[in-house]
């Protein structure tokens, strides 16, 4: 016969609430006499985070925190109230962060730091801003009692922290962007960082004049940047680059950031705005820093087109940009399709735009030299520029650049590596008859087929 009797289990043991640990390691100190003081931090701390906190506190004991409601931010009144699914330690859960390298960063979700000052108790509470909130980042609070303190030290390591963390950053010098959160509660995203293409001076081209300013507006300006603040001249600049669409506003933008090495670069869209008081949280502290704003004239439209919403995006971006103290060292660019809707405060004041410059539609000389860019590993045979620079005049560098790339094509059809004028009457006569919009597309309205 075989025993049917159940075996008994060993009853799983309950986890620790964060709570019980937490006033464990208070001992005889009444909850009334802690004193709790927050800082919330950007989301860049993240991959610096756990680094800076061992160096600021060594010798500091760790516990994770599992929590039950994870669209909530952790908070040590939350350890207090929380009584249906009280936080709980455990083994701690970490976010893989994106740092623009080969391998990820790692911040703990929720952590908790217990040590002592002189013998008295303090804790330091870590937590991801919670779903609910719609700006991402760290919530830092202090716990210290009265022995160790109280508040003035609770703020003091809170100063330490943000001290240590605002001298060296893994995202420093790096092109970054955040993620547009889909939810009704909106708010930014995941931080991304961004690979930018090597652009040389030979990709860039725009007429000389054109070029000259955009060097000392920017590069001329950078270089000279401490001499101009010791001698007490503002260092924030405001460049806006308008013109017709195509014309490679963006471009340019991409080979000034990538030569902006010790720069850090925030590339914001229109409706991300709305938020500018974190981004430029994030921009002060890893200045010098460049504020990349595409297609300003969704912002700045005039009164008569614009709604509440979009002044208010105006408004938000002109104080910032005022705001700044002249020693910020923070370049905004601009770009526009449609400078003639900027208002006069964008476009006049100092201290908002310092500089507007134009990037023009190309001439015939830079038209040449577009094609000779764009026709990659391809050839061009005896009368091809020439003609194509004829047929093209009022184009735009997109036009140019997809020319380029469909005479190549008609090239390859027929076998051949070298561009004849028949490939280029072929490509040219494709795109004007596909219609208006594709021209419109391109920046070639004006384009005909003759």
């Amino acid at each position: 016969m075989t025993d049917k009797t159940p075996k008994k289990t060993k009853p799983v043991p309950r986890p620790e609430t964060a709570i019980a640990r937490l006033m464990r390691h208070f001992g005889d100190n009444a909850l009334e006499t802690l004193s709790t003081v927050e800082r919330t931090f950007p989301v860049t701390v993240q991959p610096d985070l756990e680094a800076t906190i061992e160096t600021v506190l060594p010798g500091a004991t760790f516990a994770g925190i599992t929590a039950g409601r994870g669209y909530e931010t952790l908070t040590f009144s939350t350890l207090v109230n929380e009584r249906r699914e009280p936080p709980v330690i455990s083994a701690a859960e970490y976010l893989d962060i994106d740092i623009g390298e080969e391998k990820a960063a790692r911040c703990v979700v929720n952590g908790l730091w217990l040590f002592k000052i002189e013998g008295a108790p303090v804790a330091l509470l870590i937590s991801q801003v919670g779903r609910m909130d719609p700006t991402p980042g760290v919530r830092a609070q202090v716990i210290a009692s009265e022995r160790a303190g109280g508040r003035d030290e609770a703020q003091a390591i809170l100063a330490a922290i943000a001290k240590a963390l605002s001298a060296k950053s893994v995202y420093r010098g790096k092109a970054l962007s955040f993620e547009t959160r889909r939810s009704y509660m909106g708010g930014l995203g995941a931080l991304r960082v961004h690979k930018l293409p090597a652009l040389t001076l030979d990709d860039i081209i725009l007429p000389k004049p054109t070029l000259e300013t955009l060097d000392r507006t920017v590069f001329q300006f950078v270089e000279t940047r401490d001499k101009l603040k010791s001698k007490g001249f503002s260092t924030k600049r405001g460049l806006l680059l308008y013109g017709p669409p195509g014309t490679g506003k963006t471009h340019f933008i991409r080979y000034v950031l990538s030569h902006m090495k010790e720069h850090t670069s925030l590339l914001v869209t229109a409706e991300q705005v709305a938020y500018f008081e974190e981004i430029m949280g994030i921009a002060r502290a890893l200045q010098p820093a460049v504020v990349v704003i595409e297609d300003a004239d969704l912002l700045a439209r005039s009164r008569e087109d614009r709604g509440d919403c979009s002044e208010l995006l105006l408004n938000s971006l002109l104080n910032h940009m005022d705001g700044l103290t002249d020693d910020a060292e923070i370049m905004f660019i601009l770009t526009t399709n449609r400078p003639e809707t900027l208002e006069a405060a964008v476009r006049d004041r100092p201290g908002r735009i310092d500089q507007a410059v134009e990037i023009p539609l190309p001439d015939a000389a830079c038209r040449a030299r577009l094609l000779d860019l764009y026709k990659a590993d391809m050839s061009l045979e005896p009368g091809v520029t020439e003609e194509c620079v004829r047929r093209s005049e009022g184009s735009s560098a997109a036009f140019m650049r997809e020319i380029a790339r469909r005479m190549g094509q008609f090239a390859i059809m027929r076998g051949s590596d070298s561009i004849s004028i028949v490939d280029m009457h072929a490509a040219l006569g494709d795109m004007v008859s596909d219609g208006s919009f594709t021209q419109k597309a391109l920046g070639a309205e004006s384009i005909s087929e003759t």
